[in-house]
Parts: C-alpha cells; structure tokens; sequence
C-alpha cells in the first residue's frame, strides 16, 4: 500500500531503514554525550511530584549546533516527508531520554490521566484524506514491551477511543522510524525497564499552519542552509507564504524504503 494511503486510513507506518546501524549508533552516542533537562514550565506534564518523569533533551538549537541537522534529514527522511507533505514546515525537532525504571510515562496531555490517549493539536480544519501533521519518532535502541513504547490508536480522530478498542503498540529495532498522524490520538507508556530510552524526534505541519516553537532558531538553521540545501531552508520556514501554495523543492522519496 502507498504511504499516503496507509496514513489516510491508519494513521500510521513504520520504517525500519532510514538510517544505517553506524548512524543510529552514532546519533545515540553524540546525543547521550550533550543532554541536559529543560525547564518546561509544567511540572504536572512535564515532570514532578504528581505528574511525569523528567527526561533529559538536546533541543533544535543544540542539534543545528552540533551540525547533525542535515544528518538527521538525510535523503531518505526528506523523501518522505516530500512524498507525505510537499509544503511541510517543522514543528518539532529535538532528542528525547527517558530515565528507566519509571511507573509514569514522560508526558500526559493537559486533564488527562496518566498516559490517556490524546492529539498533540486540535485540528479545526481536520479532514481524513489531507495530512496536516506528521510526526516522526525514531527509536535510537530497541524497544519492547515495558521499555516507554508509543502506542497508538489506528482509526479517523472523529471518535476518541474509550480504552476498549484496538491500539498499535510501536515496538522495534534501533533505527525503527514511526510516522504517524499526530492530531490522531495516541499516547506515551512508562519507561518500566532497566535502560534509559533514547528517541529522536521530527515533527512537521502544513505550511498554513502557526508554528510557536523556536522561531529565532528556525530562522538561524533555515537561512544557514539557505545555499547549501533548499529542502532543509524551506522547512525551516524560508519560505511561509501559504497562501501562494508553495512548495519545497522536490526530494525522489526513496522506493526501497
């Protein structure tokens, strides 16, 4: 089944081959080496007494810093995303470690219980067969059951799920990449297990959207790439005239994926 298809009716795919071993590797091990945690501003969602744990992060700024930006967006990755969303803007951009040995996941949506199923955005102009928002979350080790998987509920955002219902638990290889719809419903688990979780996450919109998150550092990484690599640039937001319908300029989406 074609990926835009499978996400119009699941909401979700999984890759397993984005990346090589030596890169998965290499991303775990440079950003394991610069993590520091952030102050979030919320410590009922983002980690205190009665709410989450509190993770470590290397943030969009830290990885453009590094230069691993255009190594994150490979080829292969903005394929995709070109295939899936050929005006997408990033929305979210950053690594993620969650500590082990934890009973609460490392977030819960605002009035939900712990790990309650929820969107990341509510999507006013949501429609089932146009993706406004897509989340990539790339496993850096493997994942199993108890080990702070992503589950997810495989069905059109219209109806919340009651708990009863089917839901896709996102186990996997280091490397494994789960492209999902993010104004679908979906939800962290605890990190139950003895090793910490690392995941690299890269998160985008429909150009028409608002984006609040970093402005001052899209600006830097887009016009830092402005000569160097045009899809990087417009998706880092050189170029927001939605209403002109422009689009980043074309990336071959890789068929052997």
């Amino acid at each position: 089944m074609d990926i835009v298809r499978a996400l119009h009716k699941r909401g979700i795919v999984v890759f397993d081959n984005i990346y090589s071993e030596e890169e998965i590797k290499f991303f775990k091990d440079i950003f394991s080496k610069n993590v520091e945690y952030l102050s979030q501003g919320d410590d009922r969602r983002y980690g205190g007494a009665d709410g989450t744990v509190k993770c470590k992060y290397v943030d969009g700024r830290k990885i453009f810093e590094l230069g691993l930006v255009d190594k994150v967006l490979n080829d292969n990755l903005k394929g995709i995303i070109y295939k899936i969303m050929p005006d997408a803007q990033v929305w979210k951009f950053y690594y993620i470690q969650t500590p082990p040995n934890q009973t609460r996941p490392h977030f819960i949506p605002k009035g939900g219980g712990i790990g309650d199923f929820h969107y990341d955005r509510k999507n006013l102009v949501y429609k089932d067969d146009r993706i406004d928002f897509i989340d990539f979350s790339i496993y850096l080790d493997d994942v199993s059951e108890g080990d702070g998987h992503y589950a997810f509920y495989p069905a059109s955002p219209v109806k919340k799920p009651l708990g009863f219902e089917k839901t896709i638990n996102c186990y996997g290889k280091a490397g494994t990449a789960i492209c999902s719809r993010i104004d679908w419903y979906h939800s962290a688990t605890p990190n139950m297990n003895n090793k910490p979780r690392h995941v690299l996450r890269v998160a985008v919109c429909k150009n028409f959207f608002d984006i609040d998150d970093y402005i001052e550092e899209r600006k830097d990484i887009s016009n830092h790439y402005k000569d160097k690599d045009k899809f990087i640039s417009f998706i880092f937001g050189m170029d927001r005239r939605w209403y002109k319908e422009v689009t980043a300029p074309s990336v071959k989406y890789n068929e052997n994926l």
